[in-house]
């Protein structure tokens, strides 16, 4: 259970949502005592505002491969975000997707 102020913004965040993305998953998460909004998360650890600290054996989207915000990938999307390259444009060839490629190749053959 949070503060006041956790409960409420949960309120309104899970009353938006609600009514413009899924009224079912909202109750859902309710009901299961679930629906908890995190302060920030580091790799497996989720932490609530009010110091409350959950090792995350739930999620997915690769979640697990590496964590949530894991340093290394955070430093990757900064510094490409600083680059402010082109992002997903059709007329362009994209140099990231073929190192990428390449790099996935090389890991392929040499799994074998």
């Amino acid at each position: 259970m949070g503060t006041a102020v956790e409960t409420r913004q949960r309120t309104v965040g899970s009353k938006v949502y609600a009514e413009r993305v899924n009224p079912q998953w909202v109750r859902l998460l309710e009901l299961l005592e679930m629906n908890v909004r995190y302060e920030r998360c580091v790799r497996a650890e989720l932490f609530t505002a009010n110091g409350r600290r959950i090792v995350d054996f739930l999620s997915g989207y690769c979640v697990h491969n590496v964590g949530h915000n894991h340093p290394h990938v955070v430093a990757a999307l900064e510094q490409e975000l600083a680059r402010r390259g082109p992002a997903m444009i059709q007329s362009h060839v994209a140099d990231l997707a073929g190192e990428l490629a390449d790099r996935l190749w090389v890991w392929r053959a040499f799994r074998g």
